[in-house]
């Protein structure tokens, strides 16, 4: 073997263990991060790095004509269940795409500009308007909605914390 293929496989060694140790960020050393700074180590983080731990949930609710509120109805964020169909032929794959970012969209915005401009925000707008073109109970005069977070198992509803409540809008 040649002093060049020695040099070059010295070379591949080296920054393939350096990327092996990059990965683990808390344990690499501060070094290694200095030495990176063409960005020559790779990091891959296939799983995000931080991956999500909670899930989010879009409620909505009716005021009825007497003036209370009807129970919260659940809507369906994800896709139904995979199936070799679904690879095939998933027509409500964009819809709930569409309103799955809305509702994450909605959230950062909260956390970066604040609740106080939330009702005039466009993923705020596109909810609502998506709310209430849903069926309602019949005399229903206005609907609300809430954005849920939860974290653990569906059996632990102490897990859960409400991120936006809008206020109860008007239907017609």
């Amino acid at each position: 073997m040649s002093f060049a293929a020695i040099v070059v496989i010295t070379i591949y060694v080296i920054w393939g263990g350096a990327t092996i140790v990059n990965q683990f960020h808390s344990r690499c050393p501060k070094w290694l991060h200095a030495l990176n700074i063409f960005g020559l180590i790779p990091i891959w983080t296939f799983f995000a790095p931080n991956p999500g731990m909670t899930d989010y949930y879009l409620l909505y609710r009716d005021r009825l004509p007497d003036g209370s509120l009807d129970n919260w109805k659940k809507i369906e964020l994800k896709g139904s269940a995979n199936s070799f169909r679904l690879a095939l032929w998933n027509p409500t794959k964009r819809k709930n795409k569409a309103l799955s970012d809305l509702v994450t969209s909605l959230i950062d915005f909260v956390k970066h500009q604040g609740s106080e401009a939330v009702f005039v925000s466009v993923p705020y707008i596109l909810i609502l308007n998506f709310i209430t073109s849903r069926p309602h109970s019949l005399g229903t005069d206005g609907t609300q909605f809430m954005v849920l977070e939860h974290s653990g198992f569906s059996d632990e509803p102490e897990r859960s914390r409400v991120l936006v409540m809008s206020g109860i809008h008007r239907l017609h």
